[in-house]
């Protein structure tokens, strides 16, 4: 098992399988595509490879090494999975930031983390300008048409980057994926660590307890509904 690099063993196995369907994309995989058009299919092969630029961009243009956060502020998008598939490679901890919380809120959880480098998406400019840790973090934007300052770097840098397998890592089961903070209903959100073996086990449970299938499409639905399963004796 190669903990860490989920990606690189699937691309081994499954190559042209498709891995992703992006509907916020259309045309081939790896391009912005048009509006309007198809949604774009993404196979392992080229996942994983888009997956490996990116995490060379986070370790050469920030220098985020193992056990470094890296936090990202935007809606769900393909970006934010290759941003943790990423830090997996690196043995970087990815830490989502919950965009419904207000300025002040945010840069409580940003001081907590105390992340490397902080990516955020084209919906959050003005609130990125609100965040006092903005000024003290590195600062990268996800969309490079939509940035907060010129001085920002961009992810699609990466592409600009090699594609190759990075050097691996003796990472372990119990070593941190994700920071992920809590609702913060009693108080202020607290950073619940989730390490690989975390990862791995709510992975095999999912897969148990839905009807999802080996490379079967998935959407939301799939997880609404309850999943087949024997009755109870």
């Amino acid at each position: 098992m190669i903990i860490g690099d989920w990606l690189g063993r699937r691309e081994m196995l499954t190559p042209g399988s498709v891995a992703l369907v992006d509907a916020a994309r259309g045309g081939n995989a790896g391009s912005a595509g048009n509006a309007g058009s198809a949604p774009a299919s993404i196979t392992y092969r080229a996942w994983n490879r888009s997956v490996n630029r990116t995490a060379r961009w986070l370790r050469d243009r920030f220098g985020v090494r193992r056990g470094d956060r890296v936090a990202v502020l935007a809606m769900n998008c393909v970006e934010i999975l290759d941003l943790w598939f990423a830090c997996g490679k690196l043995g970087a901890v990815l830490a989502p930031l919950n965009w419904r919380l207000t300025p002040g809120e945010l840069d409580a959880l940003i001081a907590d983390a105390e992340p490397t480098v902080l990516l955020y998406g084209p919906d959050f400019i003005g609130q990125l300008g609100a965040l006092r840790s903005a000024a003290r973090e590195g600062c990268a934007a996800i969309d490079a048409e939509r940035r907060a300052s010129s001085d920002h770097p961009a992810l699609s840098e990466r592409e600009l980057l090699d594609d190759a397998p990075l050097p691996a890592l003796d990472l372990g089961w119990d070593d941190p994926w994700l920071l992920c903070y809590t609702g913060g209903s009693t108080g202020t959100p607290k950073g619940a660590v989730l390490t690989h073996g975390n990862v791995t086990w709510n992975a095999v449970t999912t897969e148990k307890l839905t009807d999802v299938k080996f490379d079967a499409p998935v959407t939301e639905a799939d997880f609404a509904k309850p999943a087949s399963a024997a009755p109870r004796q």
